[in-house]
């Protein structure tokens, strides 16, 4: 049975709407997976959800992964949720209203996206709240979502991707996002 693990303050989407936004989690398949709900505040919307947006080992890693959700990220969750809408449904205040994620499918964004999902994180923007966040936000990570992020911002090859071991991708993470928020103050 699905669960809510956290609740955000409200999100405005770019064209103005207001939406309450939650991480919520289940078990699949021998993991936990987490997606964002979203639930309008704005008069004619209806409840939205993401795909999975991560997979974890246990319910601890999903509660850690949407405890260092940032604003920033939300706002993404929002408008990839936007881009596949739910079908309609009542939000009940003190329950997930949907039982699993969205379906998985590739809508077409960019060249990009199309061909790689979205990493899990957004490396500079946690950074930007602390090295040590990072580091462990990071840490909280399986192999392949480190390696997705690795590659989302070009930081290798995917041949190089697939040699790195997990605290070297970190590491090479880590460095990445401290020297661009370095070049950007």
């Amino acid at each position: 049975m699905p669960e809510i693990v956290a609740n955000y303050n409200d999100i405005t989407a770019e064209d103005g709407s207001v939406w309450g936004a939650r991480a919520v989690t289940r078990t699949a398949e021998g993991h936990w997976e987490g997606w964002i709900e979203f639930i309008p505040r704005s008069p004619g919307r209806t409840p939205l959800r993401t795909r999975a947006e991560t997979t974890q080992p246990n319910h601890a890693a999903v509660k850690y992964w949407a405890s260092g959700l940032t604003v920033t990220y939300l706002e993404g969750a929002l408008e990839r949720a936007r881009v596949r809408p739910s079908p309609a449904v009542e939000p009940p205040a003190s329950r997930p209203i949907f039982d699993a994620p969205a379906p998985s499918g590739s809508p077409v964004q960019s060249d990009r996206s199309a061909t790689r999902p979205a990493p899990i994180l957004d490396p500079v923007a946690v950074y930007a709240q602390g090295e040590r966040l990072l580091q462990d936000q990071l840490r909280a990570l399986d192999h392949d979502h480190l390696r997705e992020i690795a590659l989302a911002y070009e930081l290798v090859t995917i041949d190089a991707a697939r040699t790195l071991t997990t605290a070297e991708l970190t590491e090479l993470i880590v460095a990445a996002a401290r020297s661009q928020f370095a070049r950007a103050k």
